[in-house]
């Protein structure tokens, strides 16, 4: 089968986290024996990427084969499905993955901007608005013209993603029976073949790792908590202005950067828990990561993380600063690790695979 996947950005040299989890997905096509190359709408230039061929969108036009499918991740109006709509002699069939705004009339979901950062003006929330309005109503158009003429399949990745494009795509329910899937991202593997193990002594009690800037990785509600609990200690990895705002506290540690992908399990090793609030996530993948490792977790008390990790007894929740519980969570006998392969490759990438060649 021939494969082309399109993304706004693929792994390389240079940005090698890059949709680092659409890697570990073509990796596992190519093992099935699939044709597989990458259209990454950033790149200018053809390269090879771990034995993967990775096409700027102008090599398309020497590409002579009609590839049997496109997988498109997070199908954009700009990118997309401009060229999709453009192409149509290019593939036989379409599959989406649905990871998140690219589907939603963001002002209905995405928490507004932290006071003390630049606001929007109002035009540019109209702007905004109108765009997204417009951006359902045509990915609407496209399915209710590809879905009858089986022509496009949709992957979800949660339950909650799939009702949240209901509610915004103008789309009937029964529309999706038989064209949609719910199949989560997967895990890093280095969570599945390894174990977290309290350390002795650890850096500090609880570690955070969020972008500083973007309200609905809530960095707010880490700094109220470790105002609440001050005989607690707290780290903190992220960039952003929030601390230009708010004063210093002596029992969290703020390091300015982020982690990559292959620091993440040695950094957390440190700690006796991880703090990961959020108001929004379509899946939540580092949380899963960590869940799946062992590591005890306390995050937001939100439908998407109770359907995420509901098999994770070391994952605890928690709705607001002031109603959560840390001496407690941190001081009880330790559960259960809990269904460490819920987000193995057998548990998602396999059944990704099957979806996409039913039928083709």
């Amino acid at each position: 089968m021939r494969i082309l996947v399109l993304v706004q950005a693929y792994p390389s040299k240079a940005k090698p986290y890059n949709q680092a989890y659409v890697h570990a997905r073509v990796l596992t096509y190519l093992r099935q024996g699939w044709h597989v190359d990458i259209l990454s709408f950033a790149c200018q230039e053809s390269y090879l990427h771990e034995g993967v061929r990775v096409l700027p969108e102008s090599a398309l036009k020497s590409v002579s084969q009609v590839y049997d499918v496109w997988v498109s991740h997070a199908p954009n109006l700009r990118n997309h499905l401009r060229l999709i709509l453009s192409c149509p002699q290019k593939w036989k069939k379409l599959v989406w993955v649905i990871h998140g705004h690219e589907v939603l009339i963001k002002q209905n979901y995405y928490p507004a901007p932290y006071p003390w950062l630049p606001q929007p003006s109002g035009l540019k929330r109209l702007s905004d608005r109108l765009y997204d309005e417009f951006k359902v109503w045509f990915l609407a158009r496209c399915l209710r013209h590809w879905i009858p003429r089986n022509k496009i399949k949709l992957i979800f990745v949660s339950a909650w993603m799939k009702q949240a494009f209901l509610e915004s795509v103008p789309l009937p329910a029964e529309m999706l029976k038989g064209v949609s899937v719910i199949i989560p991202n997967p895990a890093h593997p280095i969570f599945l073949n390894t174990e977290w193990s309290e350390p002795t002594p650890p850096q500090a009690d609880f570690v955070t790792l969020r972008p500083l800037d973007e309200p609905k990785y809530a960095v707010d509600q880490v700094y109220q908590l470790a105002k609440n609990y001050p005989e607690l200690k707290f780290d903190l990895y992220g960039q952003g202005r929030f601390f230009e705002f708010h004063p210093p506290l002596p029992n969290l540690r703020w390091f300015n950067r982020y982690c990559t992908q292959e620091e993440i399990p040695g950094i957390l090793a440190q700690y006796r828990a991880a703090l990961m609030p959020t108001r929004l996530d379509a899946q939540g993948v580092m949380v899963c990561e960590m869940a799946s490792w062992g590591m005890p977790v306390l995050t937001s008390d939100l439908p998407i993380c109770r359907e995420m990790l509901k098999d994770f007894p070391r994952v605890s929740f928690f709705a607001t600063p002031d109603n959560c519980d840390l001496p407690g969570f941190l001081n009880r006998e330790l559960p259960p690790r809990g269904n460490a392969l819920r987000f193995a490759p057998e548990e998602t990438i396999l059944q990704e695979i099957a979806w996409i060649a039913r039928n083709n």
